[in-house]
């Protein structure tokens, strides 16, 4: 397998999420999932630190700017507090804006322990995230981050534009209210970000899945969440369709990308 697509799975794939899902899942060792990408430990750990690498880089760049490392001083999170990310695979991925985000408050603010919890799961739709809410009560999360809907409007079959989930609506409102009655948690919002149709119409992983992405679908999702009675980042106006800040297949974004993610994140809760 080419080294690029090997990161790639291993930055959006981590297995440890699926496993402890299950009951009675346990703590998967590294080695247990190297062999699930047919690695070795020293390959899958060496690109593993080339991932941490780069979103150390990406956090210390961001931290330049004097204004920005003051923001980040001063994000409402309390000491010891927990915050949740939840989402799909923009969540899930290993350089995302929370990892990002994991990084500029260790390095400004490791006194504070703030903890960070990543559950965001790749493929992840709104019926996803409301059949696993319930597992992340026990956490006590002072504050979740939410950016959940992309793949609602994902589409099946080389004709259809439908929509894969019609009730999008209906499962934030209902996640909404879950959130507010089980959690003390201060709720934030993102939107999810507009795709690229040119490359995700040729990208091959979704050209063979005959799978794809139209913004058309994705807009009344995004003004859906704009709709809620909670703090909004609007990523949407953020990424807007920028090349620059999307991977390849036109769906995911990039590095960069993800930087202006953070950067919108810490600039909201800063206002």
């Amino acid at each position: 397998m080419p080294p690029e697509l090997l990161q790639a799975l291993i930055q959006f794939r981590h297995p440890r999420k699926l496993v402890q899902a299950i009951p009675g899942g346990t703590q998967l060792p590294d080695g247990a999932i190297a062999a699930l990408f047919g690695l070795s430990l020293e390959q899958f750990l060496a690109i593993e630190q080339n991932i941490k690498n780069s979103v150390h880089q990406a956090a210390k760049q961001l931290l330049e700017d004097a204004d920005f490392a003051a923001r980040v001083d001063a994000l409402p999170f309390k000491a010891g507090q927990t915050i949740i990310g939840l989402g799909d695979s923009i969540t899930d991925d290993s350089c995302s804006w929370l990892e990002i985000l994991r990084v500029l408050l260790h390095i400004r603010r490791s006194d504070d322990q703030i903890e960070i919890v990543n559950a965001g799961i790749s493929g992840d739709t709104t019926v996803h995230v409301l059949s696993r809410f319930a597992t992340l009560i026990p956490l006590e999360p002072d504050w979740i981050i939410t950016l959940i809907g992309t793949n609602d409007a994902r589409s099946h079959g080389a004709h259809s534009k439908a929509p894969l989930v019609a009730e999008t609506q209906r499962n934030l409102e209902i996640l909404r209210s879950w959130m507010m009655a089980k959690t003390k948690a201060t709720r934030v919002w993102l939107t999810p970000p507009r795709v690229i149709e040119a490359q995700l119409a040729v990208f091959p992983w979704f050209a063979s899945a005959e799978t794809m992405w139209y913004n058309a679908n994705l807009e009344p999702i995004a003004e859906q969440v704009r709709s809620i009675p909670d703090l909004i980042v609007d990523i949407q106006d953020v990424l807007n369709e920028n090349p620059d800040y999307f991977l390849p297949d036109g769906l995911h974004p990039s590095l960069a990308g993800q930087v202006e993610m953070v950067r919108a994140v810490v600039l909201r809760l800063t206002q």
